[in-house]
């Protein structure tokens, strides 16, 4: 372990510190930089980079893998999906075109191989996108009932990688979300196995361990943030907040965002999350906030409902999306460095 700054050090990158006149290795892993502060599930950053050449292969990582609440790995591929979307959205930047292709990798999983070459010059149209990564961070708490304007939610729904974008703004249907919404996660908290793997990636606000997710990232104090861990392991926290969360999600979040597939692939979800982490980067430069809600999804009944009420076949994803009443607190990361391998 380190002191508690060094667990947010990767935050702190900056773009100027490209190094334009070095080897193509150290450009992609200075891009890596980039990579690694894509949301996941749980914070758990599932994620391995080997870096050779002009390629980046990315491959899950299954010891940050929390089977419990991800039986299926599709939370795990979705992260890694957001990862790959930051490092494309700054490699573009910087003037490099990508080009992704899967492949198997071992025991069934699959992995990502990223080939770059310089294209084009700097494409400074993306630097809002780019400033937009670090300084995104997930935000759980309660949105302001202010309208985001249609010009913007079309800038949203033009955002897609192979996956639908259905926006719910209509008051008859948000209710039914929400309901959904609340209902899973009342029903995923109900098992104990999933309890517990979830407490085991909840922090204190004084954490020290580059993975999990701080108390104070759900607005919790410091006294609560240490409580936590046991009270998720113990009970059923989203029924004993039940009043709490069904006036978040009814009266404080005025849009949903639900994405879906034809499919229910490895490439489905690599794509979902390449595409939710392009609608969170255009939110966040436009002052929009966004969280991910997996119950909905996990739960089959919920998927179920939530498939029925938009009329499509593979939801993969459900978030709430409005203007935050306060800016949330970032979760840590490991640095690019920790989590990849360069072949000379």
């Amino acid at each position: 372990m380190t002191n508690q700054s060094n667990n947010y050090q990767a935050w702190n990158d900056a773009l100027a510190d490209f190094p334009h006149n070095a080897l193509i290795t150290e450009q992609l892993s200075f891009l890596l930089r980039y990579a690694v502060l894509a949301p996941s599930t749980l914070n758990s950053q599932p994620w391995h980079f080997i870096v050779h050449e002009h390629t980046v292969l990315v491959q899950p990582d299954l010891s940050r893998w929390e089977e419990a609440t991800d039986l299926s790995q599709r939370q795990m591929y979705i992260s890694i999906g957001a990862a790959i979307e930051n490092f494309i959205i700054a490699a573009s930047y910087f003037g490099l075109s990508v080009s992704t292709s899967l492949s198997p990798f071992d025991n069934g999983l699959f992995s990502v191989l990223l080939v770059c070459e310089q294209s084009h010059g700097k494409m400074t149209a993306l630097a809002p996108l780019c400033h937009a990564i670090s300084s995104r961070s997930t935000h759980r708490g309660l949105y302001r009932s202010e309208e985001i304007s249609p010009s913007l939610l079309r800038r949203i729904c033009e955002i897609s990688y192979d996956t639908s974008i259905h926006i719910i703004r209509d008051r008859r249907q948000r209710l039914i979300v929400g309901d959904i919404m609340l209902e899973s996660g009342m029903t995923a908290f109900s098992f104990s196995s999933l309890r517990r793997g979830i407490s085991r990636y909840k922090r204190s606000n004084l954490t020290r361990d580059h993975i999990g997710i701080p108390g104070n990232t759900m607005g919790f104090s410091l006294i609560k943030s240490f409580v936590a861990p046991l009270a998720i392991r113990l009970f059923n926290v989203v029924r004993l907040n039940y009043k709490q969360q069904k006036d978040m999600l009814r009266s404080h979040t005025p849009y949903f965002v639900v994405l879906s597939a034809k499919t229910d692939t490895c490439i489905d979800w690599i794509n979902t999350g390449r595409t939710y982490q392009r609608i969170s980067l255009v939110s966040e430069s436009l002052g929009i906030r966004s969280s991910v809600w997996a119950s909905p999804i996990e739960m089959d009944n919920g998927r179920r409902r939530l498939a029925d009420l938009l009329s499509v076949s593979k939801p993969q994803l459900c978030m709430r999306l409005g203007y935050g009443t306060a800016y949330p607190h970032r979760s840590p990361r490991f640095p690019a460095d920790a989590v990849t391998d360069i072949i000379i």
